[in-house]
């Protein structure tokens, strides 16, 4: 499959972007109807492999964790991979490979973020790979997208949802896990969802993450 064949694949419908923040620990595969179309991003995936219909991820370090073998496997998800992290990756029919636009994070260029229908249009730049899942649900034509697991801040000192108790833990396969649940990047988020918005006042899609955890 190529990104040409996603273009209007879903026209008018609404999807769900799901990162993996904690906000995602009070989302349920029951709660989310037949009609909407699912993009699991990263480690997502992990609790809603059932439910998903695309997994979107920039970072090949994905590899190194239990769930990337999870989704590779099950072929009824559409795989959409970032072409030059992924070149060791061969074409298969559930996989699609996208292009970025560069994009520097201590630079601010509002041009590089400005979010395109055509396919032909290398996507926009991404601090996270759900700003690449925005874009590809765009070329899908889908009208009403809403993000949950894509928090700026921590809750109860949990960066993932996978670290609440009665979630299934993503186990990273290099022992480094510690350092990952660690690190401290929603600085640099709010900043670059901040000028995604300003970028595309016309693009409608909300944030839920911090609605489901009020």
């Amino acid at each position: 499959m190529n990104i040409s064949q996603l273009k209007d694949r879903h026209k008018d419908k609404t999807c769900i972007i799901m990162g993996a923040g904690p906000s995602l620990h009070l989302l349920n595969e029951n709660d989310i109807s037949d009609d909407i179309v699912v993009i699991c991003v990263n480690s997502s995936i992990k609790k809603f492999i059932n439910r998903c219909d695309y997994f979107v991820t920039d970072d090949w370090d994905v590899t190194n964790w239990d769930y990337w073998k999870e989704v590779y496997d099950d072929k009824s998800v559409v795989k959409l991979l970032y072409k030059d992290k992924f070149l060791k990756i061969k074409e298969r029919d559930d996989i699609v490979f996208y292009n970025h636009r560069n994009w520097n994070a201590n630079k601010e260029d509002l041009s590089t973020l400005v979010i395109s229908s055509d396919p032909n249009v290398p996507i926009i730049g991404a601090r996270t790979s759900v700003g690449s899942a925005l874009n590809l649900a765009h070329i899908m034509g889908c009208e009403n997208k809403f993000l949950v697991g894509v928090d700026t801040s921590f809750l109860n000192d949990n960066r993932y949802y996978w670290q609440f108790d009665g979630e299934k833990k993503c186990q990273r396969l290099d022992g480094t896990i510690n350092r990952i649940l660690k690190t401290d990047h929603t600085g640099e988020f709010k900043r670059y969802f901040d000028q995604l918005k300003r970028a595309n006042p016309e693009i409608n899609y909300n944030n839920l993450s911090g609605y489901l955890c009020n």
